[in-house]
């Protein structure tokens, strides 16, 4: 058994997040382990890019408020003690509610032998404007584990492959859409 010295935080980088995002590499997946461990935690409205993993990730929330997407799905928001499994090569994005910061350990398998990379692909973090986020409907109430969840009257981006580029700006869920 070995306690392993603690590794420096490191900032996410603007490729990957928007936002202020920092992680803490917990285990680092190298043989025998094929499991990558980090703690990442995002200031109010900072989020992932859409992005995928070839072998899955996922989520624990440890503390805080955020929300969750898989591309053509409703934002589903989440709390500390939620577990998010999101299945291999499905692009999703997570990321903190705008009040509120949000902390969770991030897990995915590195890639099998055999298997084509790369291990994550990431989209880029480019912007949709005001008014491609305001398209979207309202999230709907629906069941996330045992408990209902509903993103209280926040604007869903509708998921449209074609905006794929980018993820939701970070302030989507706290500004009030243009009249349509």
């Amino acid at each position: 058994m070995e306690i392993q010295a603690k590794q420096h935080t490191n900032k996410g980088p603007a490729e990957m997040f928007a936002g202020d995002v920092w992680f803490d590499v917990i285990a680092k997946g190298e043989d025998p382990s094929r499991l990558p461990v980090n703690m990442v935690r995002f200031a109010p409205g900072a989020h992932t890019a859409w992005h995928r993993h070839a072998s899955g990730q996922t989520l624990h929330v440890t503390e805080g408020r955020g929300f969750v997407q898989s591309r053509g799905g409703k934002v589903i928001e989440i709390r500390p003690g939620d577990t998010i499994y999101t299945p291999p090569d499905e692009w999703h994005w997570h990321g903190a509610a705008p009040d509120h910061f949000m902390s969770h350990l991030a897990m995915w398998e590195a890639l099998g032998e055999g298997q084509n990379g790369p291990e994550t692909q990431w989209a880029g973090t480019s912007r949709m404007g005001d008014t491609a986020f305001c398209r979207g409907s309202r999230v709907e109430p629906m069941r996330f584990g045992e408990r209902l969840v509903s993103a209280l009257g926040a604007k869903n981006w509708n998921g449209d492959p074609k905006h794929l580029s980018g993820p939701i700006p970070p302030t989507t869920f706290s500004r009030a859409c243009p009249d349509q």
